[in-house]
């Protein structure tokens, strides 16, 4: 029996296969040799993500076999036989949500959690204080525990809330930053993130709860590397010794400390300990003024020399709530810096109810946080009602024909200020918008054109910019959010800012040394001294 003919070309279905097989391995490497060099070309050497479309991640890898993409890392990009099974996860908005708690986790009343009369929905969201979060990450169950009671809370007293369960069921992304979009370091636990094992966010002044991209024990660590940076007690390597002084037990979780001193460390002598090295700088031009800032700088030295009304000229701040309104506290003082206005307020109960109305539970919480705050001041006298704060400034000679500066960007604190009065039937004793001058963005211009040798500029905020020009030592230096002390301290710089427009021949010598205190007091003088000068112009003896 003769075998059977084979057609010269034609080949077998092993002979197809191979050649197929061999073609598409040439379109494989083809593909892979054009992606390198669009990466050479167009990437600096780098490969795009594959999901670069997908999810607009700009990542770019070193090689193909990387996985760092955030993306990645969380699981967005799951397969179709996994989806279904994330799907499930996602509740509807409607839907309840019961948090199951291990009993035999700590219970009772733990720090970074919530109680029934303080449960603000953004309680949980602010920072620790350093030495707290170190206390907080010893004992991570007891805060787990804490927090979980938190979301619980949430989900039952804010149901009318929108739920955004996007993040629900997909992994943390790990206790590191996140550099565009690509994850240094994942999470040691490779936790999967729901409500259980994350605090809730609160986005949209409270109208949507979400879940944030960490687990809640990487969410500790990378708040605490955070602060470790931010005061420049982050450690230069894993077995570093302790920096304090005569000690040498090894430092505590990337720190520079070891436990002991770090629970012990109480943060930097004064905020702008950063800035110093741009106060010379800052001064050492002349500044400019436009014709506004000109104007209140003749009317200050004409009321200073006894020349104009000492009505004329006053200087504003205000402690409130920029979105309601809600004004706590008044500070002013006059061109000589002698105060007027120290005053808690009192508002009428119908006035407060068109406040409380349709109010968001985010500015339900700033409410009571000023509230808290500016009831440890010691105003002259507790609280005014608008009839009496009225009153009182025009005994002072105040009318709508005076010039009022503050420390704010727009002219909002004699706004809410006027707004309130008139609210409560006080009307023509404050000028219109016109007659204020927010002097803030005025100084900032200039500092801006003076910057350090590294191209930081000064930052104007009072709490920084005060104490670097006023020195350290000024009885205001440091008291910050306390309305009476702020005018003054705007009337302080306002005087600054007028001799640094000047000419450097014309300005007297030692201008600013005169306004500064003298150095090498200790705190307890300082603060001795604040209670009788500051508080002796208020007539007010100590206590």
């Amino acid at each position: 029996m003769s075998e059977p003919a084979t057609l010269v070309g034609c080949p077998t279905r092993l002979t197809t296969t191979l050649v197929l097989r061999q073609m598409w391995i040439t379109v494989i490497i083809s593909s892979q040799a054009e992606a390198s060099r669009h990466a050479n070309v167009s990437h600096h050497g780098k490969i795009p993500c594959r999901y670069r479309t997908e999810f607009s991640c700009e990542a770019l890898f070193e090689n193909t076999q990387e996985e760092g993409c955030m993306s990645t890392v969380m699981g967005h990009l799951l397969s179709i036989a996994a989806w279904p099974s994330h799907a499930r996860m996602h509740l509807a908005d409607d839907e309840g949500y019961d948090i199951a708690i291990d009993r035999n986790l700590a219970g009772g009343d733990i720090d970074g959690g919530m109680i029934q009369d303080d449960y603000p929905i953004n309680y949980f969201d602010s920072c620790f204080p350093l030495a707290k979060t170190t206390s907080d990450l010893e004992e991570i169950e007891a805060c787990k525990s804490s927090f979980q009671k938190r979301n619980q809370q949430l989900l039952r007293e804010f149901p009318q809330a929108r739920r955004d369960h996007e993040f629900v069921g997909l992994k943390c992304i790990g206790p590191s930053p996140i550099v565009n979009r690509i994850v240094t370091t994942v999470c040691p636990n490779g936790s999967t993130l729901d409500y259980t094992t994350a605090k809730i966010k609160v986005t949209g002044h409270g109208e949507c709860f979400k879940l944030p991209i960490r687990y809640f024990d990487c969410e500790v660590n990378y708040i605490f590397h955070r602060l470790l940076k931010k005061h420049k007690l982050l450690g230069k390597a894993k077995d570093q010794i302790c920096s304090g002084k005569n000690c040498f037990q090894p430092a505590c979780r990337q720190s520079q400390l070891c436990k002991d001193h770090l629970l012990a460390w109480r943060g930097s002598p004064m905020e702008f300990a950063d800035y110093t090295g741009l106060r010379a700088p800052a001064l050492a031009n002349t500044w400019v003024a436009d014709e506004s800032v000109r104007f209140v700088f003749d009317l200050l030295l004409s009321t200073q020399a006894g020349n104009t009304n000492g009505s004329d000229l006053r200087f504003l701040d205000l402690e409130f709530n920029p979105r309601t309104k809600r004004i706590f506290e008044i500070g002013m003082c006059d061109a000589k810096g002698d105060l007027t206005l120290d005053y808690r307020t009192r508002y009428q109960p119908e006035t407060l109810a068109i406040i409380n109305h349709g109010r968001d539970t985010k500015n339900t919480y700033m409410d009571h946080a000023i509230d808290r705050s500016t009831k440890g001041h010691h105003c002259v006298d507790s609280r005014m009602s608008a009839r009496q704060v009225a009153d009182r400034l025009r005994e002072q000679g105040v009318s709508p024909r005076t010039w009022f500066v503050t420390w704010h960007h727009t002219t909002l604190n004699l706004s809410a200020l006027r707004e309130w009065l008139e609210s409560e039937g006080e009307f023509d004793v404050l000028p219109d918008d016109g007659r204020c001058l927010p002097i803030m963005h005025h100084i900032r211009r200039n500092l801006k054109v003076a910057p350090g040798d590294d191209g930081r500029t000064v930052p104007a905020a009072l709490s920084v910019l005060f104490p670097l020009v006023m020195g350290s030592q000024h009885e205001l230096a440091g008291r910050n959010h306390h309305a009476a002390v702020d005018a003054h301290r705007t009337y302080h710089l306002t005087e600054v800012y007028l001799m640094q427009c000047r000419r450097p021949a014309d300005r007297p010598d030692g201008w600013l040394e005169s306004l500064q205190k003298p150095e090498g007091w200790t705190v307890g003088q300082q603060q001795r001294q604040t209670i009788k000068s500051f508080w002796k112009k208020a007539g007010r003896d100590e206590q």
